[in-house]
């Protein structure tokens, strides 16, 4: 089961991440995320992207 939330904000806006979960993290335009090799991300991304590009979200 994947579950995803949308959340907006601004690659200024600050993140604290775990160590022990995260060695890093990158903000990703939604067009970089398009082109990227899907092998090397969730599974399930396509499909989220999808659904926000068909907003709006209930």
């Amino acid at each position: 089961m994947s579950l995803w939330y949308v959340h907006e904000s601004s690659h200024l806006d600050g993140l604290t991440l775990d160590p022990r979960e995260y060695a890093e993290i990158r903000w990703w335009a939604l067009d970089e995320l398009r082109r990227a090799d899907p092998i090397a991300l969730d599974p399930h991304l396509g499909r989220m992207l999808d659904k926000l590009d068909a907003g709006p979200w209930s």
